[in-house]
C-alpha cells in the first residue's frame, strides 16, 4: 500500500498503535531515521518541498528499491499485531498486520537527507 502528501514536520513514526507506552525516539541532529524498540521515526523532505511517497508492505519483495539507499534495519515490538505509519500530527496514513508481537522492519529512501520516497518493508 501507498500514499503520497505533504508530510507536515518533515517526520514520520512507526509503531504499533496498540502499544500503550509508545516512545518516540530522541532526535539525533543531521541523522535521518532514529529508532527505539517501539518506534522508528523517519525523516522526509520538507512539505514545502513537495509530496512525499510513503509504501508499507509485508510481502517480501514486494517494493521495489533498486534506486534506494537503506537506511535502516532493526526488530520494533507489535503487541497489537498491527503496524502504522502516521504524521508527526498522530494521524495514521497507512496500515499493516503483522504475525507475531516483534516484527523486523526495513526502511530504504531515494535521499539520505531529504527523502520524497520511503519505503517500509516489515516481516
Amino acid at each position: 500500500m501507498e500514499i503520497t502528501l505533504p508530510v507536515p514536520n518533515a517526520i514520520v513514526f512507526l509503531y504499533d498503535s496498540a502499544n500503550q507506552d509508545i516512545q518516540i525516539p530522541e532526535y539525533i541532529d543531521n541523522v535521518l531515521v532514529a529508532a527505539n524498540e517501539k518506534c522508528v521515526s523517519i525523516g522526509t523532505q520538507l512539505d514545502v518541498d513537495g509530496d512525499v511517497t510513503i509504501k508499507l508492505s509485508n510481502q517480501r519483495d514486494d517494493l521495489d528499491k533498486n534506486s534506494c539507499e537503506r537506511v535502516f534495519d532493526g526488530v520494533i515490538c507489535t503487541p497489537g499485531k498491527k503496524l502504522a505509519v502516521s504524521t508527526s500530527e498522530d494521524e495514521a496514513i497507512l496500515q499493516v498486520d503483522v504475525k507475531g508481537d516483534k516484527a523486523k522492519v526495513s526502511v530504504w529512501v531515494d535521499d539520505s537527507s531529504f527523502p520524497s520516497l520511503v519505503l517500509i518493508e516489515v516481516q
